[in-house]
């Protein structure tokens, strides 16, 4: 072969790093398109509800709830829409106090909850008082942040590349 031409390996190993930098910009764009809470709130409808909150980011340490998976008392919850009950906006912050006075909204068999803060985290129903953003039940609210699997991901990615990197410049 001449100088001037590429060989198949070489050709193959671009294809090969050109598809793994892909990979990785495809990893990273989900890095960013959302961000997992687990939470906990001890005291709402009675019972404590748990589970995990997928979010988008607003601004600074804000996030808008897109999803909610959990239970409270061991019935399935359903994430209201923003303004669905008591003019929630189902915004969370990542630091302390994790909700707003609009707070979240969530639904469990027939019954409307919101969670929200106003000096404490406090908690209203259609059902028991209906009072809220100025009255409530209070309760104990925790959010904790959780990696997402495509962080991992990227994480490793890196990993195996640092590896192979050291592995040519230990053995060239």
């Amino acid at each position: 072969m001449s100088k001037g031409r590429y060989s198949m390996k070489a050709v193959l190993g671009g294809v090969a790093r050109l598809s793994a930098v892909i990979f990785l910009l495809g990893c990273a764009q989900s890095l960013y398109a959302q961000t997992y809470f687990d939470f906990t709130c001890s005291g709402c409808g009675g019972s404590t509800a748990s589970g995990l909150l997928t979010t988008t980011l607003v601004s600074g340490n804000t996030y808008l709830v897109t999803a909610l998976t959990g239970t409270q008392g061991g019935d399935a919850m359903t994430l209201l829409p923003p303004g669905g009950y008591a003019g929630n906006d189902n915004e969370v912050n990542s630091v302390p106090p994790y909700l707003d006075f609009a707070g979240l909204s969530f639904l469990v068999g027939t019954t409307d909850y919101n969670i929200y803060y106003s000096g404490g985290y406090f908690e209203c129903n259609n059902v028991d008082d209906g009072i809220c953003n100025g009255g409530g039940i209070p309760v104990t609210f925790a959010l904790t942040p959780t990696p997402e699997a495509g962080t991992l991901v990227l994480f490793g990615s890196g990993l195996l590349v640092l590896a192979g990197v050291l592995r040519r410049k230990l053995f060239a």
